[in-house]
C-alpha cells in the first residue's frame, strides 16, 4: 500500500472516540443507501438450497422490514427491530397503517418490535 492510501484508509477508520451512527437522520434525511426497499432475493436463494424451513428468525437493524416481511410471508415467526424510529415509521406506513395493509401482522412494544400473529 502506497504512503497516500494508507493515509486515506487511516483517515475513514472510526476511532474510538468517534460517535456512533446517527441512523435516525440517516431515514429522516433519505440518506438509506442499504434500504432498497425492496426484498433481498439472496433470501429466495438461500433458503431451500440451504434447506431452511421456517423458524423463528431475529432481525436486528430491520431498517424499513423488508427482509422480515418477506420471511413472515414466507410463515417465518419473525422478530425484527430497528434503533431508528424513522425507520419504524416509515415500515408502519407501508405496511401497517390499514388493515389491507397489515394482512396479519400487528407492531408491539413502541413499534420497534414486530411479530407474525
Amino acid at each position: 500500500m502506497m504512503p497516500n492510501e494508507r493515509a486515506a484508509a487511516e483517515d475513514q477508520t472510526p476511532s474510538l472516540n468517534s460517535q456512533p451512527p446517527d441512523w435516525n437522520t440517516r431515514y429522516v434525511l433519505g440518506d438509506t443507501p442499504w434500504d432498497r426497499h425492496s426484498v433481498t432475493h439472496v433470501l429466495d436463494r438461500v433458503l431451500p438450497e440451504w434447506r431452511i424451513q421456517p423458524c423463528r428468525p431475529l432481525e436486528m437493524g430491520c431498517g424499513t422490514g423488508g427482509n422480515a416481511i418477506h420471511l413472515a410471508r414466507l410463515g417465518y415467526d419473525v422478530t425484527a427491530f430497528d434503533l431508528a424510529p424513522r425507520a419504524i415509521v416509515e415500515l408502519r406506513e407501508a405496511h401497517f397503517e390499514s388493515p389491507e395493509k397489515a394482512n396479519g401482522w400487528h407492531p408491539l412494544a413502541w413499534s420497534a418490535l414486530l411479530r407474525r400473529r
